[in-house]
């Protein structure tokens, strides 16, 4: 009973290192309210998920492609519930054109997003297809079920080794809402 403080700690560990929580991990798992751990990449968040487990990803960006094959997975951004066209939702990018996840608030993914479960939500993210390369798709949801929300597809370099496509989906129980695809070519000037 009672609160406990701790400060100066940067990792928690418990069960013998089974469950270790860092600090400076911007992906957090949860199981309910429970934590069940941190992750340096949303990939490992994933392969550590369980059927109707909840991922927050921080504001920043993460790198790296994800394949989501955990039923009923949420994925929350630091923009979960805020739409995408919101104009405070404006990317920021930095001198590279890349956008700036920290800066903007937004949790940025930069890489592709393939989901191949069912029941699986992504809300309030902003998925860099930049470098993703030509034929590939930045967000590919291909199970029966799937929701993307408030998230924001942005290819720069359209023309350039960015993705071919945007999005693509497969299922009939597929909801997308107040989401927004944007192209842009090298110099951030949109395609048409």
């Amino acid at each position: 009973e009672g609160t406990d403080s701790l400060s100066g700690i940067e990792v928690l560990s418990f069960d013998g290192g089974a469950t270790v929580l860092d600090l400076g991990d911007p992906i957090q798992l949860f199981d309910g309210m429970a934590l069940l751990g941190s992750f340096a990449t949303l990939q490992e968040a994933v392969d550590a998920a369980g059927d109707g487990n909840t991922i927050l990803v921080a504001a920043g960006t993460v790198t790296g492609d994800v394949t989501v094959d955990v039923a009923n997975l949420t994925i929350l951004g630091a923009n979960a519930g805020v739409s995408a066209l919101d104009p405070g939702r404006a990317p920021s990018r930095d001198g590279s054109g890349a956008i700036d996840g920290a800066a903007a608030g937004e949790s940025v993914i930069d890489g592709q997003i393939t989901v191949t479960a069912d029941g699986v939500t992504i809300d309030g993210v902003t998925v860099d297809s930049a470098g993703l390369g030509g034929g590939v798709t930045a967000v590919s949801l291909e199970g029966a079920t799937a929701t993307l929300t408030n998230t924001q597809v942005i290819e720069i370099g359209a023309g350039n080794g960015a993705a071919e496509n945007a999005l693509t989906f497969s299922g009939d129980g597929t909801t997308i809402s107040d989401s927004l695809f944007e192209r842009n070519d090298e110099s951030g000037n949109p395609v048409v």
